[in-house]
């Protein structure tokens, strides 16, 4: 199984709604965008996008997902 595909399977268990893009994957975590962008040359690499922007609450959301705590999950 694919490292994108394993990751959908995972944001879906958690709760999230991955939509499958022709990049990689694409999720809403609050009011935030996350891009999962696929690498060919790497598959088990996890390239994730942020979006630019963060500004309150966003950045608070983010920093959230992004802690350690989060990833043992």
């Amino acid at each position: 199984m694919a490292f994108c595909d394993k990751l959908e399977e995972y944001l879906k268990k958690e709760g999230f709604c991955p939509e499958k893009t022709d990049f990689g994957l694409q999720f809403k975590y609050e009011t935030l965008d996350f891009i999962h962008f696929r690498d060919d040359q790497d598959e088990n690499f996890l390239n994730l996008f942020l979006p630019p922007d963060l500004r309150g609450d966003g950045r608070k959301s983010c920093r959230r997902l992004c802690s350690p705590q989060q990833s043992q999950r």
